[in-house]
């Protein structure tokens, strides 16, 4: 099964949604998957607002994007240690992504040459590929937020899983097979949240 998920590190549901992603996948959970960067900063501007990811000034409030988009392509056998790196930067250890020196951080306990990557990450060009990508993803599927798994059917869900695996590469496959299982064989679903939950 090939599908795509969209990632935003402010989010702390697709730091759940991924940690979970990444088990299965190490578990030997048989999907390609593509990661989409989406910019929660940029989906909700007000309507006439300039783009966020294009603006140089903001650069810094993409930059954990970026810098997860160049790791994705350039570097992506360490793409998994990085995304949780800083996933758990953000959320974890509560540092702020927009401070480059919280991502080098992260990229160097990854083994990665965090300046090469950060100058990589801070380019124009990856800003117009982050945009690209974004407002692919907004105006083909209607993405509004993250985590969103993307079908290649053109059917997009957004999913929001209240734990984490810790670890545990059994719990993430069965919980994700049972998303995309409810997803893929139930169409007729459009909406499906529990107004209480189990704590």
């Amino acid at each position: 099964m090939h599908f795509a998920v969209t990632w935003d590190y402010r989010c702390p549901f697709a730091r759940n949604f991924h940690e979970h992603l990444l088990a299965a996948l190490e578990q030997g959970a048989p999907w390609e998957v593509d990661f989409v960067p989406f910019s929660l900063l940029e989906v909700h501007l007000d309507e006439g607002d300039p783009s966020v990811i294009l603006d140089t000034a903001r650069r810094n409030d993409i930059l954990a994007l970026t810098t997860g988009m160049v790791v994705r392509d350039a570097h992506p056998e360490q793409f998994p240690s990085v995304h949780r790196a800083l996933f758990a930067a953000r959320h974890d250890e509560a540092r702020d992504l927009t401070d480059p020196e919280v991502i080098a951080d992260a990229l160097a306990s990854c083994g990665l040459d965090a300046d090469a990557v950060l100058a990589q990450a801070r380019s124009d060009g990856l800003a117009a590929q982050l945009h690209e990508e974004h407002h692919r993803a907004v105006e083909r599927y209607q993405v509004f937020g993250v985590p969103t798994v993307i079908f290649d059917d053109g059917r997009a869900a957004f999913v929001r899983l209240m734990n984490r695996p810790g670890g545990d590469g059994e719990l993430a496959r069965r919980t994700l097979e049972a998303v995309l299982a409810i997803t893929q064989d139930h169409p007729e679903l459009n909406e499906l949240k529990f107004t209480t939950l189990a704590r």
